[in-house]
């Protein structure tokens, strides 16, 4: 049961933070597996929140500056909210088990902080940096009293079905806040500040260029 529902706890988060920013996850599933595993291991899945861009700026021609110029802002900004969705999961844990995030890395959140690692190198200037900024935003969004609210609604309902689908992460997401952010529009007032993510801000309108 306890290792359960660290697990929901961690899918959870992980589904509420890509929610937050505008990218809600198609599913989230918690399961024990008998294979490739210890027998009891728990594991989890959170299916569409590679929010980032599908090629770093390295591997793309651009027409002109200008094109080239919005990819990358565009790149670092998505780049930026995908590493605080990756490491939502450890943080969400931490809070719960009030132990250090380093247990839970080894624990279970190593693939997602590898992936983390791999999109930090393509898009950002410092590995170091870019984990520090996304472990303070997660922990405000987390540490919040909406946020961890909704995280928990999710867990209890991952620990009952087991999986649960889009639309069900949207309806307890948007009960805790009252609302939900517009698609793109974090995007287009980033970086938010850890007051508005400790205060539950949501930005309604995409300020579409």
């Amino acid at each position: 049961m306890t290792r359960r529902y660290h697990a929901c706890i961690h899918e959870g988060s992980h589904a509420f933070a890509a929610w937050y920013f505008g990218f809600p996850a198609d599913f989230a599933v918690v399961f024990h597996t008998r294979r490739s595993a210890p027998v009891g291991t728990v594991m989890g899945l959170v299916r569409g929140i590679d929010i980032h861009l599908p090629h770093g700026p390295a591997e793309i021609t651009f027409e002109n500056e200008a094109t080239r110029e919005r990819y990358l802002w565009e790149g670092i900004t998505l780049a930026e909210i995908s590493l605080i969705v990756l490491v939502a999961g450890v943080s969400g844990e931490s809070r719960h088990t009030k132990k250090s995030r380093l247990g839970h890395v080894l624990g279970g959140g190593a693939d997602d902080y590898k992936r983390a690692a791999a999109l930090a190198d393509t898009w950002l200037p410092s590995r170091r940096e870019a984990f520090v900024a996304a472990h303070r935003r997660a922990s405000a969004l987390i540490r919040s009293t909406k946020g961890w609210a909704a995280i928990l609604s999710l867990a209890g309902a991952l620990l009952t079905k087991g999986r649960i689908e889009s639309d069900e992460i949207d309806s307890l997401c948007r009960a805790a806040y009252g609302s939900e952010p517009d698609f793109f529009a974090w995007v287009e007032c980033w970086p938010p500040t850890l007051e508005q993510l400790r205060a539950g801000h949501v930005p309604h309108t995409a300020k579409r260029a």
